[in-house]
């Protein structure tokens, strides 16, 4: 580089959040919106694009710095409360099946020093287990976490983007 100091714009940004919700069109608003966007104050402020010289001025160098960048994409919430429901119906089926075998384990014990128990107070017993899962289930549905939104995230942390100006470079002739 030739030249010792230049004038220098600088941003500090904390956090930067960009969420997408789902079903959102990224070409359409890219295209649609965002570049129209430009074109529309281009034309109603009369800029015109101006030749890039090395005669032109030295434009101020740029420093942005970022300490945390999350660009995150939303799923459907009908698919997120879909599978947190099939998760806990399998974890609470697994959990049934345990609370079953000790139950029976239990009957089994019963049985031995009378022998026998009667029918209807065995029915009893498993159909009270069936309720009661029932019950955990419901408490365990209504104590859940509220469920996941995203989809896709990406996070960077510490972004430093550093654009530096010089004649050395400057100009078409000198970029290329």
């Amino acid at each position: 580089f030739v030249l010792m100091w230049n004038k220098v714009w600088s941003v500090n940004v904390d956090s930067v959040r960009i969420v997408f919700p789902f079903k959102h069109r990224f070409a359409e608003a890219v295209q649609g919106d965002f570049v129209s966007l430009f074109k529309w104050i281009k034309l109603v402020h009369g800029i015109k694009k101006k030749p890039f010289t090395s005669d032109s001025p030295l434009p101020s160098d740029l420093h942005i710095k970022i300490d945390e960048v999350l660009i995150e994409m939303s799923d459907d919430p009908f698919e997120v409360k879909l599978r947190d429901n099939y998760e806990l119906l399998e974890d609470e089926y697994k959990e049934s099946q345990r609370r079953r075998t000790m139950l029976d384990a239990k009957v089994q014990e019963l049985c031995k020093p009378h022998l026998f128990l009667p029918a209807g107070k065995i029915e009893e017993l498993y159909s009270a287990l069936r309720q009661k899962d029932a019950q955990i289930y419901v408490q365990r549905c209504r104590a859940a976490p509220p469920p996941r939104t995203r989809l896709v995230a990406c996070c960077l942390t510490q972004f430093q983007l550093i654009a530096l100006a010089d004649p050395s470079i400057h100009g078409t002739q000198n970029a290329t």
